[in-house]
């Protein structure tokens, strides 16, 4: 099974951070909540054992993705 992790699309969120700081972009995003969250393998570890699955050992494996 795969999962977006930590640390994925961290680029982007550099250039959204700066985007916000920004007085022209920043109106754009009043009231914007990002619905979108990357985590770890210590949190699916725990929402798994949680959920009563079995958990073998959870591992983050980075990838490229080429256009």
């Amino acid at each position: 099974m795969q999962l977006r992790g930590k640390g994925n699309a961290v680029e982007i969120f550099k250039i959204v951070d700066l985007m916000l700081e920004n007085e022209k972009w920043s109106p754009y995003f009043r009231n914007f909540g990002f619905p979108f969250r990357f985590y770890g393998p210590e949190e699916y570890g725990d929402w798994l054992k949680n959920a009563g699955f079995p958990v073998k050992p959870l591992e983050l494996n980075p990838k490229k993705h080429d256009p």
